[in-house]
Formats: C-alpha cells, sequence, structure tokens
C-alpha cells in the first residue's frame, strides 16, 4: 500500500512538472468561448462524480468489509468492482477535459491502465484465495473498472452513493486542495485566452456549480448520518 501510495505521489508530481515544462504544448488553447465553457462545465461535474466514487467506495468498503472477512458487493461496489479507482480515473478525465489538449487524454488512460491493471491483478488473486466461487461469481457479473449506464441508472442514487459525514472528511482536504487548483488554472488559462473579465465571468459560474455540489454532498449523507 505505502510503496503504491509513493509510486502515485511521484507521477502526480512527475505529471505537474511536466505540465509546467511544457505547458504550451500541453494546455488547451480556447478558440471558441462557448466550446471551451462546455468542457469546463463538463470537466468540472466528472472530477465532482469522481470524487463523489471515492468518498463513497471508501467509506462503504470500511464499514461493511469485516476486517477483510466479507466480501463487499453492495453500495457503489455493485456496479463496479473497484469504485475507489474509479474515482481516480473520473478526477483525471475531469481535469483533462477543463484543461488539456485531447491526445494527453490517451497518455493518463495509459498510465492508468499500466497502474491499476498490475494493482488489480494481484488484489483479485488475492480475494480468489479467500472467498472462492463468491468472487468469481461477482466477477462474472460486475465489471473491473467502468460500470454501464445501464446498472448505475437502475440503481437507488442513494443506496449507490450514500455517504457518512466522516466519509466526506477523509477526502475532504484532497476535494479542497483539487478544486482551488481547478480554479486557479482555470482563472489563468480563461485570463489568457480571453481576458480578465471573462475569467471572473467563469469564476463565477463555477463557484454556482460548487455550491451545488456541496448540497448534493449533504443531501447524499442525510440517511447515513454518524
Amino acid at each position: 500500500m505505502k510503496k503504491r501510495i509513493r509510486l502515485q505521489g511521484f507521477l502526480i508530481f512527475l505529471g505537474l512538472s511536466i505540465s509546467l515544462i511544457f505547458s504550451r504544448y500541453i494546455f488547451a488553447r480556447p478558440e471558441n468561448a462557448v466550446l471551451n465553457d462546455f468542457f469546463d462545465f463538463l470537466g468540472f461535474i466528472v472530477l465532482g462524480a469522481g470524487f463523489l466514487f471515492r468518498m463513497a467506495a471508501r467509506g462503504f468498503k470500511k464499514d461493511h468489509t469485516g476486517q477483510g472477512t466479507i466480501l463487499v458487493v453492495d453500495g457503489p461496489y455493485s456496479v463496479v468492482r473497484n469504485p475507489m479507482y474509479l474515482g481516480t480515473f473520473l478526477i483525471g478525465a475531469g481535469i483533462i477535459l477543463a484543461f488539456f489538449s485531447w491526445w494527453v487524454f490517451f497518455v493518463f488512460f495509459a498510465v492508468f491502465l499500466w497502474i491499476y491493471l498490475p494493482q488489480t491483478r494481484r488484489e483479485e488473486e488475492t480475494l480468489t484465495l479467500r472467498f472462492g466461487k463468491v468472487y468469481s461469481a461477482y466477477c462474472k457479473k460486475t465489471p473491473k473498472f467502468f460500470p454501464s449506464i445501464k446498472s448505475v441508472a437502475s440503481r437507488n442514487f442513494r443506496d449507490l452513493l450514500g455517504l457518512k459525514k466522516s466519509w466526506i472528511k477523509h477526502e475532504l482536504n484532497s476535494l479542497l486542495a483539487v478544486m482551488g487548483i481547478f480554479f486557479i488554472i482555470e482563472f489563468w488559462q480563461e485570463a489568457g485566452s480571453f481576458g480578465a473579465e471573462e475569467a471572473f465571468r467563469k469564476l463565477f459560474f463555477l463557484m454556482i456549480l460548487s455550491i451545488f455540489y456541496w448540497a448534493l454532498l449533504l443531501f447524499l449523507q442525510r440517511k447515513n448520518k454518524t
């Protein structure tokens, strides 16, 4: 676990360093304001969904795994076997949608698979030894990384992604840091392309979207207060 966290931290640092050094080539240079707004807001929504999956998955597993003696197949784990990794993917994809050139997504996707395919393979071997046919049956009906839209739509949203306050607090620092960086980069990019007035306008609408996001988190934890 610590080795993986160190590797991820190094890759994040390396990615940020490369982005700053080659920002002229990596960051998108928007010319159409309407299309730029669409991808900025879409990126923010995808990023928020990523954090929501991470919060729900980490907290649900902690509360239901029974010190590793119980196979967790409900909540977010009912639609995808690795919802925390899905959350990480969505966070990265959201940032790329908002700020980067289209080709950066394919680099990110390749790095994501390079990190998480071997990791999930090791985890699956352990879970197969521990839970046997029960886990094999779960794998056959539940995708590894990406759930189908139909399976997500068929679930009650609160049952799928219900939260507790403690689960939100566990991810709160990361969420606030990423959102803060998102707003800073957004202002810098928008001001450089369309001027400061347009940059402040965009931040205003992003702040409204953020208020709706925090309201959603409060709504989802109403049934699950700690």
